[in-house]
């Protein structure tokens, strides 16, 4: 889904000129791999263990590939250090959200991918604004494209499994509706 709603903007030639775009975008793109995730730690497996109480197999197995797929957002995400993803994250917020209210609290809520899971921690205001003015010297476009060139060439696993995902999506819908069980051709990294 993240690719049909954004790929085309993300690597179209049509787009080269508008870096713009592409960094807001990408903002959007990497704060869903950490959203990615979070979801397969706090709801899959208790998906998974509900399927397996209801005698769902395939759906136990399903859960299974997916989780496959979230650990190479994971891989994708984790490129980027944990002060990358904050910074990331504060940006999303603000273009979002306009939310500024987080930055005035007596502790600030971030979250982070680190060590393949999400890490949730509570900064001071002192920490929290170290952590974002450890970017000056460069302006926002600056930083977002040194981020995205890391993100967009790096785990090939990620965007072959992605391609893979995009070109056969009807049929791994149409597989999940019908009760069967997604797999993926030998060889592919999911």
């Amino acid at each position: 889904m993240l690719y049909e709603a954004w790929g085309y903007l993300s690597f179209s030639e049509k787009f080269d000129a508008e870096q713009e775009v592409r960094n807001k975008v990408f903002v959007l793109w990497a704060g869903a791999m950490i959203d990615t995730t979070e979801a397969s730690q706090r709801f899959l497996p208790e998906i998974k263990k509900e399927a397996a109480e209801l005698g769902l197999v395939s759906l136990v197995k399903n859960v299974d590939v997916v989780n496959r797929f979230c650990r190479l957002c994971t891989e994708l995400i984790e490129q980027l250090t944990r002060e990358e993803q904050i910074y990331l994250s504060d940006t999303r917020n603000q273009w979002v959200h306009s939310y500024f209210s987080n930055r005035h609290r007596p502790e600030i809520k971030v979250k982070y991918s680190q060590g393949g899971s999400v890490n949730v921690e509570k900064l001071s205001p002192q920490d929290y604004h170290s952590v974002l003015l450890g970017f000056g010297g460069r302006n926002l476009d600056e930083h977002l494209v040194r981020f995205m060139k890391l993100f967009f060439s790096g785990k090939p696993e990620y965007w072959i499994t992605l391609k893979y995902i995009r070109k056969n999506n009807s049929q791994l819908y149409r597989t999940m509706l019908d009760g069967g069980v997604i797999e993926f051709p030998e060889g592919l990294p999911a």
